[in-house]
C-alpha cells in the first residue's frame, strides 16, 4: 500500500484517525475501494468500518437503483 503525507491546518481540529476514516468513506462511496480496502485505509477492522461508515453519510449498500432491482430479480 502506498503512503501519503498530508498537512492540514491546525484550526481544522480533526484527528488523524477521523481524517483517515473520512478519506476511506469517500473513496468507498465513489466505488474506488472495497469495504475491506476502506477499512485498511482507515486502519480499523472491516466490521468497525461497516458499522460506522453511515456516520459520514455513506451507505454500506453501494448499489445503483438498477443494480438493486437486478439483485432483487435474481434473489
Amino acid at each position: 500500500m502506498k503512503s501519503v503525507t498530508i498537512q492540514i491546518p491546525d484550526n481544522l481540529n480533526i484527528s488523524e484517525q477521523d481524517f483517515k476514516f473520512r478519506i476511506a468513506a469517500n473513496l468507498y462511496s465513489e466505488g474506488k475501494v472495497s469495504l475491506g480496502e476502506g477499512a485498511a485505509i482507515a486502519e480499523v477492522s472491516k466490521r468497525y468500518f461497516i458499522e460506522n461508515i453511515g456516520k459520514f453519510g455513506v451507505s454500506v449498500f453501494n448499489l445503483t437503483a438498477a443494480e438493486l432491482l437486478e439483485d432483487i430479480a435474481h434473489a
